[in-house]
């Protein structure tokens, strides 16, 4: 029901985007905001008028703990893409080209922002705020408990979320099975906290980092306006990515390693435990039952 809702509205807004101008059509950012205002449109209409389930349910309460852990999540996806280009300039296998490369004043800037903040936010509420905790629902029965149908969607929406980026240029089967374990890390913010905001904050600065602060390729697109470092990938693509991008090579898993560690002590320093946490619509104790 979701997926054909989704299609439907995707394919209106990509006419409706067609119609109002060569923009909205031909440009990264008109893309973009298609893609994000089809998914988010579709996302709510079948949460709240076919799931019945509110803006918590979908990992999003308007709560001071979920803004907390967006800033958090900001910080620790600066940190994980720093770490990555840290050890590919120490190596050698990255290197420094042009500074402020294409950099056309505040616009250029409100234009990547905004840029990276779309993509963040409509792939986490896609993938993590509804696939995730419907999967969940739809796998908890008689046979199967509330914890076991978790770890299952969890596996399920990241192996989906890895998929989504195996036809992207320069994609390789290391590529896709690379961003499968980010989807791991991405959904882990959820099962520990049963909201998005850390997820959401990770995805939008691992993008912002790696595509406009250091000009590398994001999941195969070089798609934003201006570089503050164009940085050229000169080492092994097996370690680079080559041009999908330092998330395809396995320099991605230093990455990786830093936000599973940084996401871990968050966790507990927030909470003081690492548990699963139950989805927004399920009870939590029959998930730790």
């Amino acid at each position: 029901m979701f997926v054909l809702l989704r299609a439907l509205l995707m394919l209106g807004l990509s006419a409706a985007a067609t119609v109002a101008g060569p923009w909205a059509s031909a440009t990264a950012m008109g893309n973009v905001a298609t893609m994000a205002g089809a998914t988010l449109l579709a996302a709510y209409v079948c949460a709240r008028w076919v799931d019945r389930r509110s803006h918590s349910g979908m990992g999003l309460p308007p709560s001071r703990a979920n803004w907390h852990e967006l800033g958090l999540g900001l910080a620790l996806g600066a940190a994980m893409m720093m770490a990555t280009v840290g050890v590919g300039l120490v190596s050698g296998w990255l290197k420094v080209g042009a500074i402020w490369a294409g950099y056309a004043g505040p616009g250029s800037l409100a234009l990547s922002l905004s840029l990276w903040l779309l993509v963040g936010l409509h792939e986490e509420v896609w993938a993590r705020g509804y696939l995730l905790t419907s999967l969940t629902e739809g796998l908890c029965t008689r046979w199967l408990s509330p914890r076991w149908a978790l770890l299952l969607a969890w596996a399920g929406t990241s192996v989906y979320f890895g998929l989504l980026h195996a036809d992207n240029p320069s994609a390789t089967p290391a590529s896709t099975v690379a961003v499968m374990a980010a989807g791991l890390l991405l959904g882990l913010g959820v099962l520990l906290t049963g909201r998005l905001g850390l997820s959401i904050g990770i995805h939008i600065t691992w993008n912002l980092f790696q595509g406009t602060v250091f000009g590398l390729p994001v999941s195969g697109h070089r798609v934003s306006p201006f570089n503050l470092f164009a940085l050229q990938a000169v080492g092994p693509p097996r370690w680079t990515g080559g041009e999908f991008g330092p998330e395809g090579g396995l320099l991605g898993l230093i990455g990786l390693a830093t936000g599973l560690v940084g996401l871990l002590l968050l966790t507990k320093w927030r909470t003081g435990r690492l548990a699963l946490a139950a989805p927004p619509l399920l009870d939590e104790a029959a998930i730790e039952h």
